[in-house]
């Protein structure tokens, strides 16, 4: 009986479909180069600076809240931030003419979302683009935040405003857990 030999042709569309799909994929994986924050990170410290100087950040959160962020190497973002202390009741929600045009909207001393994110290497940007969050007004937004990592370490800032309306820039220290 004759061997029959596969033979690949221009002709066949599946190795075309499998270059195009992995292209499609890496478009969205953040580089190497842009030395992406994969892991997970505990916060260290949430400060706000201005003119004025630098003092712990205001809100709903408090001013030593509890948190987690995470990235995964395939593109993906979660974050949970926390009120160390919620048993005291419920916190004072920010009015919606005082919300934070870039940062998400905190409940009862808690926040969340999850999402994407994309990397601008070279202005060391990084993006959130919201797919869920607590608050509905959240999702679908994009949050751009500024971002150096070295080692186990993440530093994040970003213009926002106090609860009294006070612009600042915000800046988040993260350590990578389990380091």
């Amino acid at each position: 009986m004759p061997s029959r030999r596969f033979r690949w042709s221009s002709a066949w569309p599946v190795p075309s479909l499998i270059v195009a799909s992995l292209l499609a994929l890496l478009a969205i994986v953040p580089s190497a180069g842009a030395q992406a924050p994969i892991g997970t990170w505990t916060l260290v410290s949430r400060t706000d600076s201005s003119a004025a100087g630098v003092q712990p950040a205001d809100g709903p959160l408090g001013a030593d809240p509890i948190a987690w962020i995470s990235y995964d190497a395939q593109g993906h973002v979660a974050a949970q931030l926390m009120a160390r202390d919620r048993t005291r009741g419920p916190v004072v929600p920010t009015p919606p003419a005082l919300r934070d045009p870039n940062n998400s909207a905190a409940s009862d001393g808690y926040d969340a979302y999850f999402g994407t994110y994309v990397i601008d290497a070279a202005a060391g940007i990084v993006r959130h683009q919201l797919l869920g969050a607590l608050s509905p007004a959240d999702v679908g937004r994009t949050l751009q935040r500024h971002f150096l990592l070295r080692g186990d370490t993440l530093s994040i800032w970003f213009d926002a405003r106090r609860t009294d309306g006070a612009a600042v820039t915000r800046r988040l220290l993260w350590r990578r857990l389990g380091s």
